[in-house]
């Protein structure tokens, strides 16, 4: 090595020095091929042996290199660039800016020094060299400017797309402020959800409930370590994924966020895919339906290709709105040609498979129902969170200090109560897309009753709305009861906008009905906007649309392209905010307008609406989409983009109290005999309603949905038919909300006299959802089943026992009790007279806990039986029973059998008072191991128990013992 060097010889190696660390991991990591040349480049005096030797060698390698000439070093350093795969850009561009032109002379200067090597490493050289084509010998420092122009490129257009997107926004997007849930390893079923009818109602019972949520954390936290791995971010149609995607977006384009500046950031929207009919290459997706290359230069568009295929890992892929896509994915065998023209499906498989791109970052959106079609290919899954009470107070405050300024707050303030009293409006606001269209929906009823009551002096309230008394006697406003009904005054509300292009709300349907856009204010046409005859003129551009809503749940459709809209029908959608304008790119990039509706459920409620006021739908069509849909997600499931609500509102529909707007929309249409014909299509509905409540065979997540549909109808009747089939609803293995705890607080309070149960196996709930489980009145058995209730949960259930003022039996079993859990279940359960039976089998309680429940023998006079086996108890369990025996006239036996069965009968207060004939009292002690100090001790406990007649008592590979007191 020289002892003089310039200073360009010491920057050069210095460089070299510095990023060794970096370079070993990169080296390591190629082929042995590229190892061999590089090896072929150190003399042989410097050493070296073969890098099959190891990373000590190829350390070894960089040391050498990094004190050797500069010449030499930048003939290095110019292969390592041009040879290694993978290299991040930051870095390559620094070795190439220091190493120069590896065509130039001076990457010649070690020619000589190379030639006087031997025989292997000049093969070795020279095989490479003719291997290399002249792709391979173009300059990567001009192909890294046009990929760095390229990502300038990509950067501007995601900004402008961003300041067009966010035009309306309430607030800002914060991801650090977006809760997403982790969720567990996706479980598919194998088959489809039916129980056998020789099973009756009761449903299979697996361990866990499918992809349960397993902790909490901030989006930005979540997103953290996604690089080179494919990551799933789900949720609800309107939770913000295309918004947050979007953002994303805009944070890269600003070098923040988490992923790295150096990466192409592509972002793809499924429902622009849908757009694609004819198969295309990697190229044709990415120049023609992205970022076109600067000035269209097909040179610009190779290098930037070549650039991404020789460095796949600075890419990132984000995928939104796979729910809208009408194609499921595939798993390619083998890795995909990117220059092979392919269908889009097929260039998406191979993205999230590794099939094309291996090491790129892909980011999916989609539903949680979505997720097996990955079928695996997922790193982590992240399931998005609904907007909690302080969310949703501070968006309905920020929405209407924008459009009522006038109003002191006045209004805004009104609408928080008002939402906060209703559940309907409360769980739709939980989605910020919905929570955008209550506010225009409150904004209307509220400017309605303040018009009415400024007309009549202040003494009238709104007609929309019920009355009822707050709990200081005072008259109220009540939403309407049933969420069909909360929908047809939300249609009313968006029917009084007026003129002034009011579009805006809530962004588009499907893949952008995630935006909380502001809207402009509604202006009154005088219509109400009631849950009954609200929709009063109904105009016929109203029907167009339901019409439209229909053919588009028929066809699968969200999007709705200009010219398939007629004219007047779209002037009218899009003045009422009914239709919001989305851009589009279809075949070779040409720029589309169409439009889509504020909300999914909005355009399935249209599409109902459509269903009960038109003879364009058969009956047998009514029929067809009549089904009750499943929370178990199957491989089996056909894909669709809507939310199964449908079959839902056509339920509500069916109640007598929405049949005078139903028959205004009908005759509207110029429907004739609208009263009997709307009369005849509501009687369908609930007879095939019926035949639903009478089968036997409905698995639970199908009964929880079945009860939904009830709820919606109002038919008391038909509650009752579902407790009459079936007296013990069974819901195993999904989620549970305070939605799903009200239908069936309304099917089991229905039944009457009937006695009612409800047995939760493995459904996760917030604790929230136990103080709604009170409405539930007429329950006589209530059970819950699973590991995951704990002394928690307990703990929340012992507060609300004594309002089940007709509970007989409860289960709390195979779960995950103490001793804690059980005391605080004890203090509960001893203010509930009519309990008869408790089971708190298989749990933790040990000894301790079987103390805690024996405490409340003596003040729970009506109980028959109490089961507590399997709870690692020994014999001092059973020495506590027999001292209540003594204390606890009532106790008949007690069995224990091993650390299996350990149960306690009791006579019942009426068999205790009468003069009839039974038992007398005994324990039997089955297959009990213990020692001389337990035995002394139960001898004790037994001489105290004077009302004991019979003791049994078994010891493993003993004859059976019996002792007999007088």
């Amino acid at each position: 090595m020289d002892d003089e060097v310039d200073p360009a010889d010491g920057t050069v190696t210095s460089i070299l020095a510095q990023e060794s660390s970096e370079l070993l991991e990169i080296l390591c990591a190629q082929s042995e091929s590229v190892l061999m040349a590089l090896w072929g480049t150190t003399p042989p005096e410097a050493g070296q042996t073969p890098p099959e030797a190891g990373r000590d060698h190829v350390r070894a390698m960089l040391e050498y290199f990094s004190h050797s000439s500069a010449a030499e070093c930048c003939s290095f350093l110019q292969r390592v660039c041009m040879m290694c795969e993978d290299m991040p850009m930051l870095l390559e561009s620094r070795l190439m800016s220091v190493a120069g032109n590896p065509l130039s002379g001076r990457s010649n200067t070690t020619g000589g020094r190379r030639n006087t090597t031997d025989g292997r490493r000049h093969s070795t050289l020279s095989e490479w060299d003719q291997k290399s084509s002249a792709k391979e010998q173009l300059l990567k420092r001009p192909r890294i400017d046009v990929w760095q122009q390229h990502l300038q490129a990509a950067a501007g257009f995601l900004q402008r797309r961003w300041q067009k997107l966010t035009e309306d926004l309430l607030s800002d997007v914060q991801p650090d402020k977006v809760w997403v849930g982790l969720r567990s390893p996706n479980r598919t079923r194998d088959r489809p959800d039916q129980t056998p009818g020789s099973a009756g109602s009761r449903t299979p019972e697996p361990d866990l409930d499918y992809g349960s949520l397993e902790s909490r954390m901030t989006l930005e936290t979540f997103l953290q370590g996604c690089t080179g791995k494919v990551t799933v971010l789900c949720g609800p149609a309107g939770s913000g994924k295309t918004l947050l995607t979007s953002c994303l977006a805009h944070q890269w384009a600003k070098g923040l966020g988490s992923i790295p500046s150096s990466c192409l950031f592509v972002l793809l929207e499924f429902r622009q895919l849908n757009l694609l009919s004819s198969p295309l290459s990697l190229s044709q997706l990415l120049f023609q339906h992205y970022v076109p290359p600067q000035d269209g230069d097909p040179h610009v568009q190779e290098a930037v290709l070549d650039h991404l295929l020789s460095n796949p890992g600075q890419s990132c892929w984000v995928l939104d709105g796979y729910d809208e896509f009408h194609r499921k994915l595939s798993r390619p065998d083998q890795l995909l040609d990117p220059e092979t023209p392919l269908p889009a499906a097929d260039l998406v498989s191979g993205l999230l498979t590794r099939r094309l791109l291996p090491g790129s970052t892909v980011l999916l959106t989609c539903r949680v129902r979505d997720v097996p079609d990955l079928d695996g290919s997922e790193d982590q899954v992240g399931q998005l969170l609904p907007w909690d009470h302080q969310q949703i107070r501070e968006y309905v405050d920020g929405f209407f200090a924008v459009h009522d300024i006038g109003s002191d707050g006045r209004l805004g303030s009104e609408a928080v109560d008002l939402l906060f009293s209703s559940r309907h409006l409360l769980a739709l606001s939980s989605l910020p897309a919905l929570c955008n269209i209550c506010c225009i929906f409150l904004q209307h009823l509220l400017r309605e009753r303040r018009r009415a009551q400024e007309e009549t002096g202040g003494g009238a309230e709104h007609p929309d709305v019920e009355r009822r008394n707050d709990l200081n006697g005072a008259e109220t406003s009540e939403i309407p009861r049933t969420l069909t009904q909360l929908y047809l005054a939300v249609v009313a509300a968006f029917l009084s906008r007026g003129g002034g292009g009011g579009g805006g709300g809530g962004g588009g349907g499907g893949g952008h009905d995630d935006q909380t856009h502001t809207s402009p204010p509604p202006q009154s046409s005088g219509s109400g906007s009631g849950s009954g005859s609200g929709l009063d003129p109904v105009p016929s551009q109203l029907c167009e649309l339901s019409r439209l809503a229909w053919d588009g749940l028929e066809n699968s459709n969200v999007l709705f392209l200009e010219d398939k809209v007629p004219p007047v029908v779209l002037e009218f959608s899009v003045r009422t905010g009914l239709l919001s304008q989305v851009e589009v790119r279809g075949h070779e990039a040409q720029l589309l307008r169409a439009f889509s509706f504020p909300h999914l459920t909005l355009q399935e409620f249209l599409a109902a609406v459509r269903i009960m006021t038109s003879n364009d739908v058969s009956d047998t069509q009514l029929k067809k989409r009549f089904s009750l849909k499943t929370r178990w997600t199957t491989k089996s499931d056909q894909k669709t983009v809507f939310t199964d609500s449908l079959y839902l509102y056509v339920c509500g529909l069916a109640s007598p109290r929405c049949a005078p707007a139903l028959v205004q929309v009908a005759r509207a249409s110029g429907l004739k005999g609208v009263q009997t014909w709307v009369q005849k299509r509501q009687t369908l509905v609930l007879n095939l309603l019926k035949a639903r409540c009478l089968s036997s065979t409905l698995t639970g997540p199908k009964v929880l949905q079945l009860c939904h549909c009830v709820q919606e109808s109002q038919n008391q009747e038909l509650a009752r038919e579902v407790v009459k089939v079936r007296q013990t609803l069974e819901l195993r293995n999904f989620w549970l909300n305070s939605n799903d705890i009200h239908a069936l607080a309304f099917v089991v309070n229905s039944a009457e006299g009937a006695a009612a149960g409800l047995d939760f196996g493995s459904c996760s709930m917030e604790l929230e959802c136990l103080d709604v489980l009170t409405m539930c009145q007429n329950i006589h058995h209530l059970s819950f089943r699973s590991r995951k209730y704990g002394d928690k949960f307990a703990g929340k259930l012992s507060t609300i026992l004594p309002e089940f003022t007709a509970l007989r039996k409860l289960e709390f079993c195979g779960a995950s009790l103490t001793a804690a859990g059980a005391a605080s279940l004890a203090s509960g359960l001893q203010d509930c007279p009519t309990i008869t039976e408790l089971n708190f089998s298989d749990n933790n309680l040990q000894d301790e806990g079987v103390q805690h429940v024996a405490e409340i023998f003596t003040k729970l006079q009506n109980l028959v039986s109490v089961t507590l086996g399997r709870n690692n108890t020994s014999l001092k369990a059973a020495g506590c029973l027999l001292q209540k025996m003594s204390s606890c006239g009532n106790i008949q036996t007690v069995h224990a059998d091993g650390v299996k069965e350990l149960t306690i009968s009791f006579l019942h207060g009426s068999e205790t008072n009468s003069h009839k004939s039974h038992s007398e009292p005994a324990v039997s002690l089955l297959n009990q191991k213990w020692s001389s100090c337990e035995m002394k001790t139960l001898l004790k406990s037994v001489v105290d128990c004077r009302s004991l007649s019979v003791l049994k008592y078994v010891e493993p590979k003993t004859p059976v013992c019996l002792c007999y007191f007088s």
